[in-house]
């Protein structure tokens, strides 16, 4: 009498390979998991600008500076449509007082620290300074037949995950909505010269939108030089 075959014994799983911290302990609670950290401390926020307004508070902000309510308007084009900053570009807005005007609607939020082109320039990434010293990322990236952008909505992260450095740091701050918007400007500005690899200089669109933990995407359909 031949005895039943046994079954072949399972292979040994080899062990999880997890990620090791370097010169830094990870939060954890009192059961051992990673410990988010969103909590931030108070900070000061950037100066109100054009963008933290809806049209009617921009319309009020220029009559606080004693000029007529249209030229929020006017201002508005000229950001969310030509992508500028530049006073002198500004043309239909009266000379004198013109910088002043700027200056006050339009205050600086981003400084630029590095710009970096990979793929042959259908990626760029823009490295920002914010007005307290934290800084961020913005990634432009072309595909067939759309543009993405992807940018940051915090300075920092709260995940706490062993393997990125961001989320060591924990949250410093959540951008105002005028320096998350600035970020989508700046991208349409280097597109509008033409900048990104395979798309030709040409006027913005409005970009859609999806969240992704600390940071947004956007994506927009634009001409491009090439047939993809």
């Amino acid at each position: 009498m031949t005895e039943p075959s046994r079954p072949a014994a399972a292979p040994e799983r080899a062990p999880q390979i997890r990620p090791a911290t370097e010169g830094w302990t990870q939060a954890r609670d009192t059961e051992g998991r990673p410990l988010l950290q969103f909590a931030s401390p108070r900070r000061t926020q950037p100066e109100t600008h054009l963008a933290d307004l809806d049209l009617a508070g921009r319309k009020a902000r220029a009559q606080e500076l004693g000029v007529p309510a249209f030229r929020a308007t006017q201002l508005s084009t000229h950001y969310f449509t030509r992508s500028t900053t530049d006073p002198a570009l500004m043309t239909d807005l009266p000379a004198e007082g013109r910088e002043e005007l700027v200056a006050a609607m339009l205050p600086p939020l981003l400084t630029e620290v590095r710009r970096l082109r990979t793929d042959g320039g259908e990626t760029i990434k823009f490295l920002w300074k914010l007005f307290d010293g934290a800084l961020v990322e913005s990634v432009l990236m072309r595909y067939p037949g759309r543009v993405t952008l992807c940018v940051s909505s915090q300075a920092g992260c709260g995940m706490n995950c062993p393997f990125c450095a961001t989320g060591q740091a924990g949250l410093t701050r959540n951008l105002s909505a005028a320096e998350i918007v600035d970020q989508v400007v700046a991208a349409n500005r280097a597109i509008q010269e033409g900048e990104l690899g395979g798309c030709a200089p040409t006027a913005a669109t409005t970009p859609r939108a999806s969240r992704t933990s600390s940071s947004w995407a956007w994506g927009s359909r634009w001409p491009t030089t090439r047939g993809s």
